[in-house]
């Protein structure tokens, strides 16, 4: 399986087994995946910060039976998770898509755990949004990612997203759900108190070298994880390249076509099977260039 890179104005060609467009945390799985089973891979971001949305989201998980639940004694049945999830997508229920969610949710999870950077917890009480509807639990299904130092990124860090400043303190410091309760507590607990000055500290001396913190959490710290990862795997990342159509013969997808932020375009051709997530295959052109299958 085979990929083949064709640079438009040289007439020369770059070879890579997977092609994945968009580096949120789909397109982030989908490179280490790849590249763990020993496959050449491209992760294409057509912004010049990898992460996409993900990277400022709360990089949570809500997963079926996880074994981060079953070792703090919560066991579900896969029944009470059909029930909850009938009573809130209602019309649009697809059997099919719902039962490989139960079933592989948890290996999925598994397996990006084992061959990654990526770490999750159990949050000790997060109920489903609507916990009273039948099915519905206090706890069990939801983990947050843990804590992750940006350091181990190295030159690529200055290219991770950067969240938004209403999700940073002091202009570059991220927290996350239990740095925020040590805030609400320094002024009468010790332990929140020294947590704070701690966290501080370690800001101070990060802005010495950093433009900001490099103590990731939430979906910086889920981004980072899976790029150390991929980038060790040796996939390549380009930013600032945008797909601009699909290459299909006889209605296989064989490569797409891509701008960077250079000269001329780039064409990307593939004897094999691409990923494609995110951003193109939500635009019209995306949409049109993709083959009936």
């Amino acid at each position: 399986m085979n990929t083949t890179t064709s640079l438009s104005s040289a007439n020369a060609s770059l070879t890579y087994d997977v092609i994945v467009l968009g580096s949120g945390a789909a397109g982030f799985a989908t490179a280490v995946t790849a590249s763990c089973r020993g496959l050449k891979v491209l992760l294409v971001e057509k912004t010049e910060a990898f992460g996409g949305t993900s990277a400022i989201s709360g990089g949570a998980v809500w997963l079926h039976d996880t074994d981060q639940a079953r070792a703090a004694g919560h066991h579900l049945p896969a029944e009470q998770m059909r029930l909850y999830l009938k009573e809130v997508i209602g019309t649009g229920y697809n059997l099919e898509l719902i039962e490989t969610f139960i079933e592989q949710g948890r290996e999925a999870l598994r397996y990006l755990e084992t061959h990654s950077e990526l770490k999750y917890s159990l949050r000790p009480l997060s109920p489903d949004y609507y916990p009273d509807l039948p099915g519905g639990t206090q706890a069990g299904r939801a983990l947050e990612i843990d804590e992750y130092d940006g350091r181990r990124l190295g030159e690529h860090f200055k290219d991770l997203k950067r969240p938004p400043d209403g999700m940073l303190l002091f202009g570059g410091m991220m927290v996350n759900r239990v740095d925020i309760q040590h805030f609400l507590s320094f002024k009468r607990s010790p332990k929140s108190l020294w947590h704070c000055l701690k966290l501080m500290g370690r800001y101070a001396v990060d802005r010495l070298s950093h433009p900001r913190g490099t103590r990731l959490t939430v979906g910086n710290a889920l981004i980072a994880r899976l790029a150390t990862t991929a980038l060790a795997n040796g996939v390549e990342l380009w930013l600032q390249a945008v797909p601009e159509s699909l290459i299909v013969k006889q209605g296989t997808v064989k490569g797409v076509q891509i701008s960077v932020a250079r000269p001329n375009p780039i064409g990307f051709r593939q004897r094999g099977r691409g990923a494609g997530h995110g951003w193109f295959c939500r635009q019209p052109k995306g949409r049109r260039a993709a083959p009936g299958n």
